[in-house]
């Protein structure tokens, strides 16, 4: 989404979704609240974009099961673990 010189940037959510259609409807009720979006359709492109941005993103949301490697939970875990906005503050 482009953004006019000046104006206030909009916290950026990541969304993790393999399904088009969910991804989609998260896409729109994220923007309709008034934030911004980069999808990642699974854990390893998702990784990929944290490592890219270390950290622009305001909050993540994830599919628990994705494709790729583990499909039991282990690569969201893996996503949350990398995710400095799902890190406790020490």
């Amino acid at each position: 989404m482009e953004r006019f010189l000046g104006a206030p940037r909009r916290p950026i959510v990541l969304i993790v979704e393999d399904d088009l259609l969910t991804s989609m409807t998260v896409e729109d009720i994220i923007t309709d609240a008034g934030f911004d979006f980069e999808g990642a359709v699974n854990a390893a492109d998702a990784i990929a974009a944290l490592e890219k941005s270390g950290t622009r993103f305001s909050a993540l949301i994830t599919d628990i099961r994705m494709p790729g490697k583990a499909t039991d939970g282990t690569s969201a875990t893996a996503l949350m673990n990398c995710c400095p906005c799902c890190q406790s503050p020490t």
